[in-house]
């Protein structure tokens, strides 16, 4: 009796002792937690960068004290050299303008920093339902993934074009028609800057993404409000047209040269008289369309256009919405009807044929009176040009509302 109280005893002390180390506090080097409770989370903590190595990767002071001043270290991830390639170049394949080319994002010293505040991970929530309208109808499985991030700051590499080696089927890197099989993209030459690398600082934010049955409408999207509003750094746009030096003689036959460059110290957006940014965007991968939609006066095409332009007014419906925003939503309809029709008629087809076969991403940038744009410290030239000053655009609209 006394050997099975000791054998329980023993258990239990095992069994404590297993539940205790399950219960440890991960470190800040661990990469990820997961936990299963509804759906399944996730929490990303990425690997300390200090403030001497950000440095040294071509993060500048202002853009780190935005995300926490004087902050020793943050957490983030760096890239050396991002390619982006096009195999046939612009133009069709075997014209004399289908060499490849390609996008280059940093140089492998000159590397792309993301950076974020430490105080917080990056939290992955995802859901798999089977019903996406929760209705009895029912409108489909759906995979709901939800991000949400910390305060971020990203510090892109230099932006180069390049030639590439890459070539589509049946043609070399130069377009040249061949018993050639297709190369996909690896390296590249010739590399030549049009924009120095920016750094972008924003707040916290949350994204959706939808896969399967959309009940958002879209399969990511991102309304989010940033505090303190948008800010990139060190702004660069570099003029590189031709590799003639800037002379007398080559200015009077209208060669200006290369070399000079549009720069600022930084561009904030905030919304219109606002210190924060609201912003709503929508991403989805389009496909080709092949047909209009047949648009017919007091039709259910023209009552959901009117709809969705009340929504993004903010309100809930078109007939909720006052007289005058229904006037102005009324002449946005006649407006775009006519245009694809070629006249004012009553029915026709209205939108779309050939186009969305692609990335589709639909923006709206500010609040209901729009964006306001600062331009701190803008110059146009070499850098011994003169710094202009600030410029401000106010009232900035990209939206229907």
């Amino acid at each position: 009796m006394k050997m099975l109280k000791k054998l329980a005893l023993v258990s239990a002390v095992s069994m404590i002792s297993a539940g205790s180390f399950a219960m440890e506090a991960m470190d800040e080097e661990t990469m990820s937690a997961t936990t299963g409770q509804d759906g399944i989370t996730i929490n990303i903590v990425p690997d300390a960068i200090s403030r001497t190595s950000a440095t040294a990767m071509g993060v500048t002071a202002p853009t780190m004290d935005a995300l926490e001043a004087g902050a020793p270290f943050y957490k983030g991830l760096s890239i050396g050299e991002i390619r982006v390639h096009d195999d046939d170049g612009l133009g069709a394949a075997g014209a004399a303008t289908a060499n490849s080319g390609a996008l280059v994002i940093g140089d492998g010293t000159d590397r792309t920093v993301i950076l974020a505040k430490g105080d917080k991970p990056i939290q992955i929530n995802i859901d798999m339902v089977g019903d996406s309208n929760g209705s009895a109808a029912g409108g489909g499985a759906m995979l709901n993934v939800e991000i949400k991030q910390p305060k971020m700051a990203i510090k892109l590499g230099s932006i180069y074009v390049a030639n590439s080696n890459a070539g589509a089927t049946d043609r070399d890197a130069d377009g040249v028609a061949g018993a050639f099989t297709e190369v996909d993209g690896t390296s590249v030459s010739g590399k030549v800057k049009i924009l120095d690398g920016l750094e972008i600082v924003m707040n916290e934010s949350t994204m959706t993404i939808q896969l399967g049955n959309e009940a958002q409408g879209s399969m990511i999207k991102a309304d989010a409000t940033l505090s303190g509003g948008l800010t990139i750094n060190n702004f660069k746009l570099y003029d590189q047209q031709g590799s003639a030096a800037l002379t007398a003689d080559n200015l009077a036959l209208g060669t200006v040269g290369s070399g000079g460059n549009f720069r600022a110290s930084s561009l904030k957006i905030t919304d219109n008289g606002g210190a924060d940014l609201t912003t709503k965007t929508a991403i989805d991968f389009g496909s080709r369309v092949t047909t209009g939609t047949t648009v017919t006066t007091g039709g259910a095409v023209e009552a959901a256009f009117k709809d969705a332009a009340a929504v993004k007014a903010g309100f809930a419906s078109y007939a909720a919405a006052p007289a005058p925003v229904q006037g102005a939503i009324d002449a946005t309809f006649t407006y775009t009807k006519t245009l694809a029709d070629g006249a004012a008629a009553t029915a026709g087809t209205w939108g779309g044929v050939d186009t969305y076969n692609g990335l589709v991403i639909t923006s709206e940038l500010g609040g209901a009176t729009g964006a306001d744009i600062t331009i701190n410290n803008a110059a146009v030239g070499d850098s011994n040009a003169a710094i202009i000053g600030d410029v401000q655009i106010v009232g900035l609209m990209l939206a229907n509302g």
